[in-house]
């Protein structure tokens, strides 16, 4: 049978460039390499990709971990191109082909075949492989087929999603989570999204529209037991929340709106007013959200709580960044009807402390109506207390802490006249991220750095000394240099952490990570005491 013109315009060109990797290991194993151009058979289509992704899938086969993954791209090295998902457009079709022609933009996966990564990609025309609507980048698409459609494989053939039926997604930001919150909530399911509270913006785009959240918190620290209830009501449409806190001696009621926030106290008939408005993250939702946040989860299996069938989850929190470090277990049960939780107990101690606090939910519920009249206070007209105060201003016992994360020394520095240190750490420990955190008259800078194996440490700067390490049995006073520290030594979900602390002048800095003694205070020696 003779050649088609399209089949033969394609073997006039022979190679192609392609990302491949000769050897197992990190990103830095690949290589820009040229490969064998593909050559459509009869019913394939030849795509010239334009965007592809990288996933962990890919992560593993380029690590060749766990060892099963070799068995599919090769016991000692990886043998084929990368990649699963593409966008682009059709370059050449077979000559069986009748729903593309070239030219049509396209995009799909190769899965469980590989090769994306490439400038080339051969696909028959019944896999699966459609058209990019018009508006979408080749960027959206190639996300679509890769997080888009694993998602959709474990909504609809894995969980057999149906319309009215409830559905908790675990890591609703991530690549696959997002998909997962439109494509449930497309199906008609009741959605309820867990993610951290950076992203709670993203996930309400995705979904709901209101929450509303009802729950009763008893605390035990050392002998002293202390108990309240709380509800929120949060309309993320028009930002607003209102919140209402009874602790047994005091009820307050506080809604917060785009111009400020209103707090009423009842038993003292006072109010006070903040030129600070509504936030995401500070709604009485955040206790829940941030859980997840860089936390490891772990699903613990179905328990009967209260009478209910609960989903346990349990979180191991990142404590590096404690200032005097210790163990912090969480644990959440999840209304396997609902999706919605039942309940969160958190057990935090240290050789300083012991924090006991279980928080009981009545109530929460998503898209509920709310009405204005529930973001409105009827304050009466004798109630004493400001017209206005400031968020910073020191007289006010109600301020938040206000924290904020930097990814750069720089950007820190910049944005701050409190001293930033600037610790000689051993290697390969290099910087990860930054906080500023100023609570009332007190700033806190905290430093993060990491060595690329999960091992962190943290440098802090803390502008109040109140805290005496002299009088703590746990804490030995060292010298290094001029200066005298306190160190101790902390078994932390199997691993020891040390922690130094030494003050200069009216401020307290803290180092504390994977470090020995000696380490320790010859890091904390190179640091300047300004």
């Amino acid at each position: 049978m003779p050649t088609t013109a399209t089949e033969q315009s394609v073997r006039t060109e022979t190679r192609m460039k392609a990302v491949a990797a000769t050897e197992y290991g990190g990103p830095e194993v690949l290589r820009l390499t040229t490969a064998s151009k593909p050559t459509p058979v009869p019913d394939e289509v030849l795509i010239r990709v334009r965007a592809s992704t990288v996933g962990p899938a890919n992560s593993a086969m380029r690590e060749g971990r766990p060892f099963l993954v070799r068995f599919f791209s090769g016991l000692r090295r990886p043998t084929a191109i990368p990649g699963d998902a593409f966008a682009g457009e059709i370059a050449a079709v077979g000559r069986d082909v009748t729903h593309f022609a070239v030219g049509d933009r396209v995009f799909g996966t190769t899965a469980p075949e590989s090769g994306t990564h490439a400038e080339y990609v051969c696909v028959p025309e019944d896999s699966t492989l459609e058209l990019t609507p018009t508006g979408v980048s080749d960027a959206e698409a190639a996300a679509v087929a890769d997080n888009g459609l694993t998602a959709m494989l474990f909504l609809q053939d894995v969980a057999n999603l149906q319309p009215g039926q409830s559905i908790l997604i675990n890591g609703a930001s991530g690549g696959i989570g997002t998909f997962a919150v439109q494509l449930a909530t497309n199906v008609g399911a009741k959605v309820t999204g867990v993610c951290s509270t950076r992203n709670v913006d993203l996930v309400r785009s995705l979904g709901a529209d209101a929450v509303v959240m009802a729950a009763e918190t008893t605390s035990t620290t050392g002998n002293e037991t202390f108990n309240s209830s709380q509800t929120v009501w949060v309309d993320f449409e028009n930002e607003r929340t209102r919140i209402e806190r009874d602790t047994g001696s005091s009820e307050l009621i506080t809604v917060r709106n785009e111009s400020g926030s209103v707090t009423y106290n009842v038993e003292d008939n006072s109010v006070n007013r903040y030129d600070f408005s509504f936030n995401r993250t500070q709604n009485g939702i955040s206790n829940l959200l941030r859980l997840v946040d860089e936390n490891e989860t772990t699903f613990e299996g179905q328990e009967r709580l209260d009478g209910d069938e609960t989903y346990r989850l349990s979180f191991e929190p990142d404590t590096s960044e404690m200032t005097i470090p210790g163990s912090v277990d969480i644990t959440v049960w999840f209304d396997t009807e609902t999706s919605l939780p039942k309940q969160i107990h958190m057990v935090a101690e240290s050789s300083e402390f012991s924090i006991n606090v279980t928080q009981e939910y009545q109530r929460m519920s998503v898209d509920e109506q709310l009405s204005d009249d529930r973001f409105t206070i009827d304050i009466p007209a004798d109630a004493e207390g400001p017209d206005s105060v400031e968020v910073n201003a020191e007289d006010s016992d109600s301020v938040e802490v206000d924290a904020t994360s930097y990814e750069s020394l720089p950007a820190l520095r910049n944005n701050t006249t409190q001293d930033v240190p600037s610790p000689e750490l051993p290697e390969p420990y290099s910087f990860d991220r930054g906080h500023l955190v100023e609570d009332g008259d007190e700033t806190s800078v905290i430093l993060r750095y990491t060595n690329g194996a999960n091992e962190t440490l943290s440098v802090s700067q803390h502008s109040t000394t109140d805290f005496n390490y002299s009088e703590s049995e746990r804490f030995d006073a060292v010298e290094f240099g001029d200066r005298t520290g306190w160190y101790s030594e902390f078994n932390s979900n199997d691993t020891t952490v040390s922690m130094l602390a030494w003050d200069c002048g009216d401020s307290r800095y803290t180092l504390s990570g994977s470090l020995t003694e000696s380490e320790a205070t010859d890091t904390a020696k190179a640091i300047t005491c300004e």
